[in-house]
């Protein structure tokens, strides 16, 4: 059974390195602050690109198009206790990871992390908001409007350490 720590990266309310939105371009950066503090438990990096095609519907017109989201995934080859993932939280905080200000609400972004497994991805062992550190609990999470999808999505990713 593999293991992930998955943070959503699409923007940079979500999630950004030292005020510059993820990206492959940053891998030298992330991987030289990273390195040092790796885990015992971390066996790669990767950037994971999802792009889906879906179209909206409103009263009288019908849109279509495709959207991507990216995360950052962190590969584990354990799985980790609360205290360890709150730890990898506070490593990715010093080594300049943060959620920049929601200009509208005049607050940092509540991007969430979430510690999963590969045999049930959508039932995160710990579910975490980024910023505060405080758990969120599962039926307290905001969903996102329901799109609908016209197909497969497409996977792409970057490996940024193995």
């Amino acid at each position: 059974m593999s293991y992930k720590i998955r943070i959503n990266c699409t923007n940079k309310r979500d999630l950004c390195f030292n005020g510059a939105k993820i990206n492959k371009k940053l891998y030298y950066d992330i991987n030289n602050k990273l390195l040092p503090l790796y885990n015992d438990y971390i066996d790669k990096i990767v950037i994971l690109h999802k792009t889906v095609k879906s179209f909206t519907t409103a009263k009288s017109f019908t849109t279509a198009k495709s959207f991507t989201t990216k995360s950052l995934e962190f590969i584990c080859n354990r799985e980790i206790d609360e205290m360890e993932f709150n730890e990898f939280i506070i490593i990715l905080k010093s080594v300049g990871f943060y959620c920049e200000i929601d200009e509208t609400k005049n607050k940092p972004s509540s991007s969430k992390i979430q510690f999963i497994t590969s045999t049930e991805p959508t039932n995160p062992l710990f579910y975490y908001d980024f910023t505060t550190q405080w758990p969120v609990r599962q039926n307290q999470r905001k969903r996102k409007p329901t799109r609908i999808s016209t197909g497969k999505p497409r996977y792409s990713s970057q490996i940024l350490y193995v």
